[in-house]
């Protein structure tokens, strides 16, 4: 029997740690377009499912972030030189992400 993959929360020490670890491979900035605010999800090797960056005052939801420019800055100093950074939507009825469209 296999489980289906998990959401699991961290602040950002844990994160950092993890990347300094090699572990963390990959981030995504999800656009929730209701209300407009953005989060980080992070793929972890060896961690089967999401890893979002949350805070201390809830630590089981992800921390939002009012502004995309905010968000990417985020990753790109605390995580310099992460391999691949990606942006995502979510649906509008399911809440789960979908793949950013080009213009």
């Amino acid at each position: 029997m296999t489980t289906a993959p998990t959401a699991t929360y961290a602040e950002q020490p844990a994160i950092v740690a993890l990347y300094d670890d090699g572990r963390v491979s990959e981030a995504t900035i999800v656009i929730d377009a209701q209300p407009r605010t953005y989060f980080l999800a992070f793929k972890v090797k060896g961690l089967r499912g999401t890893m979002y960056l949350c805070t201390r005052r809830a630590p089981q939801a992800p921390r939002r972030f009012y502004q995309l420019d905010v968000a990417l800055r985020w990753v790109q100093e605390r995580l310099p030189g992460i391999e691949r950074i990606q942006l995502l939507t979510t649906g509008p009825a399911s809440g789960t992400p979908q793949p950013a469209r080009r213009r």
